[in-house]
């Protein structure tokens, strides 16, 4: 399975001689469900991608599973996925959220801060 969906914000990413393109960080609450999404944007072969990171829901916590960490990455990645499908579109994401872009050092924080925060499987 693809741990990556067709882009949300769809914004393009400046460009920088050193670097590149730049990957764009968003973190968005739903405007009336007790739902957090976190994510990435990158621009390949001309299309955005989104790369789902998090997603907070009232108490249950989907987030991005490494496999150095978890033995069960894939299954874990494949649910966070299934669950970001049935969340979140490119449509309903300027009508149903409120979405913040973030610098990358201010979205590692947070999604750190609030993975730590809510998870409770290890």
């Amino acid at each position: 399975m693809k741990y990556y969906t067709e882009g949300l914000m769809n914004k393009r990413p400046p460009f920088s001689l050193k670097i590149g393109r730049k990957v764009m960080h968003y973190i968005a609450r739903h405007v009336y469900k007790d739902i957090t999404i976190m994510w990435m944007e990158e621009r390949y072969a001309g299309k955005m991608y989104a790369f789902p990171c998090l997603i907070l829901e009232k108490d249950r916590l989907y987030h991005f599973a490494n496999k150095r960490v978890f033995a069960d990455h894939k299954d874990r990645n494949e649910e966070l996925v299934r669950r970001w499908k049935e969340i979140v579109t490119p449509e309903n994401i300027h009508t149903e959220f409120k979405v913040e872009e973030l610098e990358e050092f201010e979205f590692s924080d947070r999604y750190r801060k609030l993975r730590d925060r809510y998870k409770h499987d290890g």
